[in-house]
């Protein structure tokens, strides 16, 4: 957990402490969380390399495998993740970039079973209490609390793994939008390392900015969520919007907010049921966060939740189908989240259809 001590305040003395306890298994896995997202990606590759530094054989182990968006930042920075082939063979688990058990998919019983050493940067979950060293400090990005643990160690990324890591900052930081002082300073010393910020950026611009235009079924997976929306008026303006689709959560999320919705809620997924939150500048003004909907998301229909101020994600473990989880999020959630701005706003706002 975060020190009293504020000499390092970008942590990554600590950040350093976690890596080398994990490393002095011998064998590490680097685990993070399903579809893993540039952060995730870049923190673990990272992680990797240090460990390696510090004399440990380590590997990375990513349930579902890497998003899109991931594999786009890894072809363009010429880099290669060094997967597990038997992750149950390390004698040691770092996880990166999760909070939670229910994040880790199949390699969940991993986090179990096997020495737990954590690096996060959301709300403590269950994660920071299996394990026996954690960082779990609040910043924007998880790489950029791998950055400055190799920067306190006197270690630099290579150039690729740099362009990687920059990715990773620019896609959490959405663009350093939400920027803080340690994701700058770490930026600025992955530039000194030889990291291509041009690159990282040109490989995270959505195809349809560069011209190519989105692709059909993210296209369609846009209108049905339009079509099946429920949505409410809370706390005077904020429009609350729940929805489903099959597939593309993440993307109809933004388009509703694109729309003009506050707290956008896209329920989804193949096998397991997940709920992708996505907040407006307007809504976390107004002291909504997205992680602590996705926590109620999670508590409303089994599972776990958590994410960002703006970003969050609920895995649902309960026994319901979209359209029911729809039903019961359109009821209830609307309440909850003028319950949240009534309180820390001071401003009344009860929910009614809009």
């Amino acid at each position: 957990m975060p020190p009293e001590d504020r000499g390092d305040p970008c942590w990554g003395k600590e950040a350093a402490r976690v890596l080398e306890a994990a490393a002095a298994h011998g064998r590490v896995a680097v685990v993070t969380h399903r579809n893993a997202d540039p952060d995730a990606i870049a923190a673990s590759i990272a992680a990797k390399s240090l460990l390696e530094a510090m004399g440990a054989r380590a590997c990375i182990a990513l349930p579902e495998g890497a998003s899109r968006a991931s594999k786009r930042l890894l072809s363009r920075a010429g880099v290669e993740v060094g997967e597990c082939g038997d992750p149950e063979g390390a004698e040691s688990i770092l996880v990166v970039d999760a909070s939670n058990t229910t994040q880790l998919g199949g390699l969940a019983p991993l986090a179990r079973s096997k020495p737990l050493y954590l690096i996060d940067h959301h709300a403590p979950g269950d994660l920071a209490e299996l394990a026996r060293e954690a960082l779990v400090a609040k910043a924007v990005s998880a790489t950029q609390h791998v950055v400055h643990a190799a920067h306190s160690l006197g270690f630099r990324l290579p150039g690729g793994e740099a362009t990687v890591a920059l990715g990773g900052i620019i896609y959490d930081s959405k663009r350093f939008q939400i920027a803080d002082r340690c994701s700058f300073l770490a930026a600025a010393l992955l530039v000194e390392w030889g990291g291509d910020y041009d690159a990282a950026l040109e490989a995270l611009t959505p195809p349809r900015e560069r011209g190519r235009g989105m692709e059909y079924s993210e296209r369609v997976a846009r209108l049905k969520a339009a079509q099946r929306l429920v949505f409410s008026r809370v706390c005077g303006e904020l429009i609350v919007a729940v929805t489903h689709v099959s597939a593309f959560e993440s993307s109809a999320a933004r388009a509703l907010l694109d729309l003009g919705a506050d707290v956008a809620v896209v329920v989804g997924g193949g096998g397991e049921l997940r709920a992708s939150v996505r907040l407006s500048r307007r809504a976390v003004d107004s002291g909504i966060r997205a992680s602590e909907v996705a926590e109620y998301i999670a508590s409303k229909l089994g599972g776990k939740g958590g994410g960002h101020d703006a970003a969050g994600m609920a895995h649902i473990s309960g026994d319901v189908s979209p359209g029911e989880a729809v039903e019961a999020l359109a009821r209830s959630l609307p309440g909850k989240i003028a319950r949240i701005c009534t309180a820390r706003r001071g401003a009344g706002g009860g929910a009614g259809e809009g």
